[in-house]
């Protein structure tokens, strides 16, 4: 039974990691061109040491800020950007963006957080992959590690490996993931959904997943054209929130396949820590062979510095006991962006 348990997950999980690592090897979306049917929408709240590179990035785009009560002159520096600001009517990351799609007059809105950086042709990278048969573009997040820092490396790995979920179901019609650090909207799609705005969190799957239930279409745009880059999680224990409030928010999906990948993440580990030592051996080596064959694949994809050999370990061990200590965090109370979740 132990075995039959073993060759049940390994299979559940390998049809998804093959299929996710093959799209990432997909040819990059083309290139269209910038119309001005596009407004980009920044929500942040005390973003001032990251905004202005951001900004500077997207000259010449119709920008608009969502200042979320921040007293740290980020309202006066995006002005002094050109950006038009707004302050947030109501509380949290959710009415910031309601506040940026109900001012925005455009077909499409582009979200983006305030500590990302975009390339020049970014916004046409993402306008590439939208057409009147879609309602949502899932564009990726890349982290940006050091590359002399072995747990930097591996935290931009597993979180590039993550994007592949999202990118390759995106490609399927119906993104079962995606970042609101970058993802692109028909407004007036966006403004009809159900946020879930009782949640502190989750601005990005829970309005992908209320988009799939009223049959609503993604997109993927791929290529380095259409990433958003950022900074990996500088700690461990700042990486191991992250991930205990993804856990909580986790709890409350209602797609299928989050809850599916989900369900494989925490059965994982429980597999590990109950079945006998030789089947547990055989569900670890079965895990890592299929995670370096995938890993590998979404290092190229996002052009990450890897180590072979060292690094595959490294993701292997640290990957469960990231998962444990984010089960742990999340037994005591959490806050996110000053609210509980």
């Amino acid at each position: 039974m132990s075995f039959l348990l073993t060759a049940l997950w390994l299979t559940l999980y390998g049809v998804r990691v093959v299929r996710w690592g093959r799209d990432l090897a997909r040819p990059s979306t083309p290139l269209a061109p910038v119309a001005l049917d596009l407004t980009v929408v920044i929500p942040c709240r005390n973003e001032a040491a990251h905004l202005g590179d951001l900004l500077d990035d997207l000259r010449g785009l119709d920008v608009l800020v969502i200042d979320d009560g921040s007293d740290d002159g980020t309202a006066a520096l995006a002005r002094q950007r050109g950006a038009r600001v707004l302050p947030n009517p109501g509380t949290g990351k959710k009415s910031a963006l309601r506040a940026g799609f109900q001012a925005a007059t455009t077909r499409w809105v582009a979200t983006l957080d305030a500590d990302v950086r975009v390339g020049p042709d970014w916004a046409a990278a993402l306008l590439g992959a939208a057409s009147d048969k879609v309602d949502a573009v899932i564009a990726p997040v890349r982290l940006a590690p050091h590359p002399d820092a072995p747990w930097s490396r591996v935290q931009a790995l597993e979180y590039a490996c993550m994007m592949g979920w999202a990118l390759s179901t995106a490609r399927r019609g119906q993104a079962e993931n995606g970042s609101g650090a970058n993802l692109l909207w028909r407004r007036t799609r966006w403004l009809e959904l159900d946020l879930r705005e009782d949640e502190a969190s989750g601005d990005d799957l829970f309005a992908l997943e209320a988009l799939a239930a009223e049959g609503g279409r993604t997109a993927a745009a791929t290529g380095p054209a259409a990433w958003a880059t950022t900074n990996p999680v500088s700690t461990w224990r700042g990486w191991i929130h992250q991930r205990a409030r993804w856990g909580k928010k986790s709890r409350k999906y209602r797609s299928a396949g989050a809850r599916t990948v989900s369900a494989l993440v925490a059965g994982y580990v429980l597999l590990l820590i109950g079945l006998p030592l030789p089947a547990a051996a055989a569900l670890f080596l079965g895990k890592t062979l299929l995670d370096t064959w995938y890993a590998h694949h979404a290092a190229r994809a996002f052009d990450l510095p890897w180590n072979p050999v060292a690094d595959d370990l490294r993701l292997a061990v640290g990957y469960p006991v990231l998962i444990v200590a984010a089960a742990v965090r999340m037994l005591r109370p959490m806050e996110w962006k000053g609210r509980q979740i």
